[in-house]
């Protein structure tokens, strides 16, 4: 039912059922995976943070959570940044470095996620730490070689560690967010 009120877009019916469900089955980790990236989509990433670790509690392999937790602690460093400006600095770094081992651990049970390597390379970017973010933008480009963000911020990167790259376009492409499911895969 949650499933079905998500895609009607009654968001707050649809988290009501996803969080029932779990109740009444606390083996059902999908419902409280689905009720997770709702709240991530809505912009809740504090409480999608807490979900998705309850989720991992039980399902520790879950690669999919693990990269959907590190993107919700992306989105909140993004957010420390976006209302408080950059006194929150040292604030929005922890978020980033909790986003890093997210995807560290997703990459570890799936090392062909192209875009863990690149939101990994973006964290890593963002925190002044240029030689891995170089990394994880030529790793996402080699395994999805059609991410032209990847390959725009890897020449960006180049620049900054005075690498040769290929010419760098003027204007950025779309950043590749990626998707908060299937979980089971």
């Amino acid at each position: 039912d949650g499933v079905k009120e998500a895609i009607s877009g009654d968001k707050a019916k649809a988290l009501a059922s996803f969080e029932q469900a779990y109740k009444l089955s606390p083996n059902l980790a999908l419902a409280l995976y689905n009720k997770a990236a709702l709240l991530a989509i809505n912009g809740q990433v504090k409480e999608a943070i807490v979900c998705y670790s309850e989720v991992l509690n039980t399902r520790p392999n879950l690669a999919q959570a693990y990269y959907n937790r590190g993107l919700a602690h992306q989105n909140l460093a993004s957010q420390i940044v976006s209302l408080h400006g950059t006194s929150w600095r040292v604030d929005s770094g922890l978020e980033l470095q909790r986003a890093i081992a997210n995807y560290d651990k997703c990459l570890k049970l799936n090392g062909r996620r192209a875009q863990a390597f690149y939101n990994r390379g973006f964290a890593n970017y963002c925190l002044g730490r240029f030689e891995p973010a170089y990394f994880d933008f030529e790793k996402a480009q080699s395994l999805l070689p059609m991410l032209e963000a990847a390959k725009f911020n890897r020449s960006v990167t180049a620049a900054v560690l005075k690498k040769p790259a290929d010419a760098t376009p003027s204007t950025p492409p779309p950043a590749p967010i990626g998707p908060v499911g299937p979980p089971w895969q």
